[in-house]
Parts: structure tokens; sequence; C-alpha cells
């Protein structure tokens, strides 16, 4: 009897053992981070809209071997990786800019905590931006600025959301209304100065104290829109 429950505590340890030195592996170090930027300005996007692949060269390129690392409304971005050794970026197929071949990589090797900016071309530039509010009537002025001759803006919308995370999608006003003051949009952008003026109707924002407000672009052709920074508007 004795001899079997020696036996059997051997074969539970050649089964455990193995199993948890599989699983000890060491945790990440370093810690990258970094932007989407033109001339060195970090671009304001829908946050986690554009997302890039990171990966270890030598391996094949599939869902089970790269990170997908989210962009924030910021612009910005970070991931956990091990320091001393190469990485590959790949960039997202969406995008207000020229878009990446599927070949188009960034190689670096991560020295400690490192930072690697995403430099692209967009389409136009939404700039000097400014959002105010009174008596619940928005008023947003922003500068238009073309990059790449030959591309057109299509519209130009005010978003508005109780949440800091705002954008097309995160935004309360209703744009399908055909008035211009009710729904925030500006079908005419012109290549420099703009305003939208929206007065806010909706009761699931004028029930808060303060919202968040951007404006975002929509250039034809892209399958994302650029935006300004959030702006905080204390209401009445």
């Amino acid at each position: 009897m004795k001899k079997f429950i020696y036996i059997s505590l051997i074969a539970v340890a050649a089964i455990l053992f193995p199993s948890c030195e599989k699983d000890n592996y060491d945790a990440p170090n370093a810690t990258l981070t970094g932007a989407i930027m033109y001339q060195g300005d970090t671009l304001y996007l829908k946050n986690g809209e554009i997302s890039l692949q990171l990966f270890e060269p030598g391996w094949a390129t599939s869902s089970s071997t790269y990170v997908t690392v989210y962009v924030d409304q910021f612009g910005k971005f970070s991931s956990s990786v091990f320091g001393g050794k190469t990485y590959k970026l790949i960039r997202s197929s969406i995008g207000a800019w020229e878009l990446p071949t599927s070949s188009d990589t960034i190689t670096f090797t991560a020295k400690g905590n490192t930072t690697q900016n995403i430099e692209v071309r967009p389409y136009y530039l939404i700039k000097n931006t400014n959002i105010q509010v009174l008596n619940n009537i928005v008023t947003a002025n922003f500068d238009v600025e073309e990059v790449q001759l030959g591309s057109r803006v299509e519209y130009a919308q005010l978003c508005l959301f109780p949440n800091a995370i705002t954008d097309i999608s995160n935004n309360s006003v209703n744009t399908t209304n055909a008035d211009n003051s009710i729904n925030g949009r500006l079908a005419s952008v012109s290549n420099g100065s703009n305003t939208i003026t929206k007065t806010i109707v909706e009761s699931n924002l004028l029930k808060y104290n303060f919202i968040y407000a951007r404006v975002g672009i929509k250039i034809q052709g892209a399958s994302a829109l650029l935006y300004s920074p959030p702006f905080k508007l204390y209401l009445n």
C-alpha cells in the first residue's frame, strides 16, 4: 500500500511541476509609449478607433503572436515590453491620413522605457479650437488647414457628451436633424476659420452641471475623423 501511494505521488508531481514551470515566465520590465503625430504635433482622435500591432520579428504575424495597442483620444498609446528586445509596430489601416501599405512597419529596440512616436501625413488639420457655452448655446470656433491638395472636408461635427471620452459615437447631439443650430453639423467647411453654433435642447445633456465638447472633421474618403481637444463646458 505504501509503495502504491509513493508511486502515485511521483505521478502527480510529474504532472504539476512542468505546468508550473511553463507559467513561470518573466513579466515585461519596460513600457513603450508614443503618439500619432504630424510634424511633432499630436493628433486628437476617436478613443480606441486607431490601433497598432506590436510583435517580435521572427514570429509569423497573427492574432496569437502580436499585441493590439489602442490609441486614446489624445493620440497617445502605451504597452508593456521587454527591455533589450527588438519589436515591430504595424500601423492601422484606419485613419484620417495617407494609409500605410501592408509592409509599412516601424522597427525599434526597447532600451528600458522607450518612446516611439508615429509620424503620419493627414489630409487636413483642425487647429486653434475654442468652444464656449452661454445660455445653453454652444459656439465652437476652429481653423481648418489643408495639408494635401485635392482632398475635401465633407463636414465638421460638434460632439457633446456627459463623459470626457467624447467623439462621433459618444455624442448626445441629434445629428439627423436638418437644422444646423440643433444638430451642430457644418456641411460647408472653409479652409481657414469656421464656426459652429449649437443650441442644447437634449434633455440628457441639460440635466448635468457640465458636459464635454469636441469638434471633429470628416475628410472625403478617409476612414476616421480628426478631432479637437475636448473642452469642459459648465451649463447654467
